[in-house]
């Protein structure tokens, strides 16, 4: 750090070791948190997020997670940056956010279903999260699609041209499997230089149909698609493209199939929090029901680090240098990708299996979005689906 801070080290990598000599810090203060308290947190959120109309207040929501109103607040405020309602406007807001842009919905309808009901409060109220009214984030947000490629679908709504995205592509089928189509919301290469997640390339990641501990993924060509490989979100870290075309906070992608479990492929860069939550898969059914995946980064912890395992089985992915802690649980499992001739350095891909709770309904559209509120990277590489045995 001194080193860097005397001579030519870029910013960026000033703020980075300044992170981690925090994080060393808190740890070395006794503040860590416990993992009752985070399993706490996931359940309670999990019950709002299905609820998000009810009136929550402070006290029912701690009553709800089995925790004082202060240590309710204490834990969000450490997890999350915000106040349990801080998170709770979040959360209405978020899904507010992904229903302006995958329905034709009135936005009133849409801010009551939230949660909110002045609409006007609603509209302020976003205005402050996402720096947009509702009405203009979803017209820029459908703009935005013709502009990348991505086909619009025009519907007509109360005399209104509504306009709904959807995928170019329909996955493609091989036997029990479906291989979600990514390419056309691909944006990152990973063999430029400066492209990938700082100025390492990570080379050797195959294309096509590949087996990764058993799950088959399609992976796009790098060469074939314009140099673009992977699906790279928008974050703290990392804002922009080479061309300095602002990266998403969220795409979409609609398989429109049934599927038992789904298998993401990700991996992320720049994480500087144990245990931080990075983004999330949204998953949204055709009958209008939905599911949520939480990404939940391990962090910087090092191969002998005693807390490592405990906050592997709290996580889901992981930082993909290869000094990190790589782990494997029930539901994760890694893939090491071998260092090119000319690299010294392998890196690490992580495979999610989503098992979901509703097989026999039709899932419609799958949301991949940036939630971190801190400086960590993600990036999708391939999405399969399984069908499952038997369609009710």
């Amino acid at each position: 750090l001194i080193s860097e801070m005397q001579g030519d080290g870029e910013e960026e990598d000033l703020y980075q070791w300044l992170d981690l000599l925090l994080l060393k810090i808190r740890r070395s203060l006794g503040n860590g948190r416990r993992p009752e308290q985070e399993n706490r947190l996931a359940k309670l959120w999990k019950a709002v997020e299905s609820n998000l109309m009810h009136p929550w207040k402070l006290s029912d929501l701690a009553e709800l997670a089995h925790l004082s109103s202060s240590q309710l607040s204490r834990v969000c405020q450490d997890v999350y940056g915000r106040s349990p309602i801080q998170y709770l406007n979040f959360l209405r807001l978020s899904k507010a956010g992904f229903l302006l842009k995958t329905s034709s919905e009135p936005i009133e309808s849409i801010s009551w279903s939230v949660g909110y009901n002045n609409p006007f409060a609603f509209t302020n109220a976003f205005k402050r999260e996402f720096g947009q009214t509702p009405r203009d984030y979803r017209q820029d947000y459908w703009e935005s699609l013709v502009e990348d490629g991505v086909s619009v679908l025009h519907e007509e709504d109360e005399g209104t041209s509504i306009k709904k995205p959807m995928s170019k592509k329909r996955p493609i089928k091989r036997g029990e499997w479906l291989y979600v189509d990514l390419e056309p919301l691909a944006n990152r290469s990973l063999t430029q230089r400066g492209e990938w997640l700082g100025d390492k390339s990570f080379y050797n990641v195959p294309n096509g149909e590949t087996s990764v501990k058993g799950i088959p993924f399609n992976l796009i060509s790098e060469r074939a698609n314009e140099n673009k490989k992977a699906v790279l979100l928008r974050s703290k870290m990392i804002s922009k493209d080479r061309r300095n075309q602002a990266l998403p906070k969220e795409v979409q992608t609609y398989p429109n199939a049934y599927a038992s479990s789904i298998y993401f492929l990700h991996a992320c860069g720049w994480v500087t929090q144990n245990v931080e939550s990075i983004g999330e898969y949204r998953i949204f059914y055709e009958d209008g029901g939905s599911a949520v995946q939480h990404l939940i980064a391990c962090g910087p912890s090092v191969p002998g680090d005693c807390m490592a395992p405990v906050w592997s089985q709290q996580s889901n992915i992981q930082d993909w240098w290869p000094d990190f802690y790589h782990f494997e649980n029930d539901s994760v499992k890694h893939w090491r990708i071998e260092p090119d001739v000319d690299e010294e350095r392998e890196g690490y891909l992580y495979i999610l299996e989503w098992k979901n709770p509703r097989p026999q309904s039709k899932i419609e559209s799958i949301a991949i979005k940036a939630t971190s509120q801190f400086r960590s990277a993600l990036a999708v590489f391939a999405i399969s689906l399984r069908a499952p045995s038997e369609k009710g």
